[in-house]
């Protein structure tokens, strides 16, 4: 009975919603980057005009692999899914239409993504997965416009500016609810690290400790020269198997209250040094927004609250609240006129 009430609370225990808003938002930049990364290349990785042909890319894909680019293959749809793709990048960050946006731009990534694998990284898988998880979730209830526009409507006379000042100030934490999306995000790290790990052990160069001198010499995909420091075997040596107990660690330790925030931040020095080093393009940037998923930022929020810029906020959003006429002051009744009697005197 005990382990079916964890399972209860794990799964369906409700929490904050301000995490999964700050994800999306992050998700959304994210994909907004990857079209401005690609976008000098359409012409050449997705239309039938450059180096991958659409009956190429059903070839070495299989059968089952959904695309809107292998349906329409021409170069005029491949820059419209383009466009449709950029669009809805930016509401998905701004949080407008959010559960629709993630679901049009999950759509857009798996037709670019499905019309040539060759050019794929494991980022680009991930950054896939991430926004399928934010269709199943309540991305919208916090962080976003449509937060705001769900204030705004509630109020009895809707000013603009008052309802982003006080979604800011009182309520950007948002409602809570299941997080069992969110859990789906922390599951799916787990395995990416669990499944690197394990694919790592039986290679003799991870054994040796020699398998980073490689990356460190594979001039395609450097970034920026190390200093000459980690070049020496024992550096070698410590980085290759401090990769695989960071990787183990971001798998099982992060489950774990009390060695959480020690994983998360081996984990993040470790994306720093592969974004320094190595030219895997928003890879790191990937990971690290998936992180986030085992953090509660609503605690950070709180504390914000109590700083002197939030009082600012508090403050302009009480300011704009009594500029609207007969609109009363956020979390205040609006006052009730007293009667006179027929002497002339207040009731």
């Amino acid at each position: 009975m005990r382990i079916v009430k964890a399972w209860d609370r794990f799964w369906f225990e409700p929490r904050e919603t301000l995490t999964l808003g700050v994800i999306r938002a992050l998700a959304g930049f994210l994909v907004l980057s990857y079209a401005l990364l690609i976008s000098g290349y359409v012409q050449t990785w997705f239309t039938n005009s450059g180096l991958v042909s659409s009956q190429t890319a059903q070839a070495y894909d299989g059968p089952y692999h959904f695309s809107l680019l292998l349906i329409w293959p021409s170069a005029t749809a491949v820059w419209i899914v383009f466009g449709l793709l950029i669009v809805f990048s930016i509401s998905m960050m701004l949080g407008f239409f959010s559960r629709l946006s993630c679901i049009l731009v999950y759509i857009c990534l798996l037709s670019f993504d499905h019309r040539d694998l060759i050019i794929l990284n494991s980022g680009d898988t991930m950054l896939k997965l991430l926004t399928f998880y934010l269709c199943l979730s309540p991305c919208e209830a916090s962080f976003s416009l449509d937060a705001v526009i769900r204030r705004r409507q509630r109020r009895e006379r809707p000013n603009l500016v008052s309802a982003l000042l006080n979604n800011l100030t009182y309520g950007a934490s948002g409602p809570v609810a299941a997080p069992w999306a969110l859990r789906l995000i922390q599951i799916q790290v787990s395995v990416v690290y669990i499944s690197t790990v394990l694919s790592k052990l039986p290679g003799p160069m991870w054994q040796n400790g020699s398998a980073l001198w490689n990356v460190y010499n594979l001039s395609e995909m450097m970034r920026f020269p190390l200093p000459s420091l980690f070049h020496s075997p024992f550096m070698i040596n410590a980085a290759s198997w401090g990769t695989l107990l960071i990787e183990f660690s971001m798998a099982v330790l992060v489950w774990f209250p009390g060695t959480r925030l020690f994983a998360l931040l081996l984990g993040a020095l470790l994306h720093l040094g592969i974004e320094y080093s190595m030219n895997v393009p928003l890879f790191s940037a990937i990971m690290l927004t998936a992180y986030l998923s085992f953090l509660d930022l609503s605690i950070l929020w709180r504390r914000f609250l109590s700083t002197p810029w939030a009082h600012k906020l508090k403050l302009a959003a009480a300011s704009e609240s009594s500029k609207a006429p007969g609109e009363p002051l956020e979390g205040r009744e609006a006052p009730v006129p007293r009667q006179r009697s027929r002497s002339g005197r207040r009731r």
